[in-house]
């Protein structure tokens, strides 16, 4: 199937394999679509959190890790966001009554710099109280897309702290660092 990819655009990846699509001279590209698959591409330069468990129903998933999937764009960089909130009421649409209640949701700011070498996670903005949702999910993987190498070690900072280093593969063939 032939596809529209914006030429000025970056690296586009392929969102099951996490291949590179190969780039021709003009902004049509040619993409292995059979009956039975979607193909599903993921821009260069963003963060897609998802929930990987396969489970039978979306409630069963409501507690479940997240991975962050980072497509690198050409100067090794990606943006994104996770937004959370309890999935089941509206508390999410209420404005807190107080000035120190926190909203009944989360949202931070995924940012990759420095060349892909260093992922932040923050608050979306600085400059509201903590929020009162609480999610219990963690971050159980880390897909980055688009590497050039292998790095020598992975390691969790919190705050200034070096909390410990992180178990990583490295798949030379398809570009892709993950991170456990």
């Amino acid at each position: 199937m032939s596809v529209y990819i914006p030429a000025d655009s970056g690296p586009w990846y392929e969102l099951e394999t996490l291949e590179e699509t190969p780039r021709s001279s003009g902004p049509m590209v040619e993409i292995h679509a059979p009956l039975e698959k979607i193909p599903v591409l993921l821009r260069g330069g963003s963060i897609l959190p998802r929930k990987m468990r396969l489970r039978r129903s979306a409630s069963l998933m409501f507690y479940d890790p997240l991975t962050l999937v980072v497509a690198q764009d050409a100067a090794g960089n990606a943006n994104g966001m996770v937004y959370m909130d309890d999935e089941t009421s509206l508390l999410h649409l209420e404005t807190p009554t107080t000035a120190t209640a926190g909203k009944n949701f989360i949202e931070r700011a995924l940012s990759l710099s420095l060349q892909g070498t260093v992922l932040t996670c923050s608050q979306l903005h600085e400059d509201e109280p903590a929020p009162a949702y609480r999610p219990r999910n963690t971050v159980e993987r880390i897909i980055l897309a688009g590497r050039s190498h292998a790095p020598s070690k992975v390691e969790l900072h919190v705050g200034t702290h070096v909390n410990r280093e992180l178990k990583f593969t490295y798949d030379r063939v398809k570009r892709v660092l993950t991170i456990k």
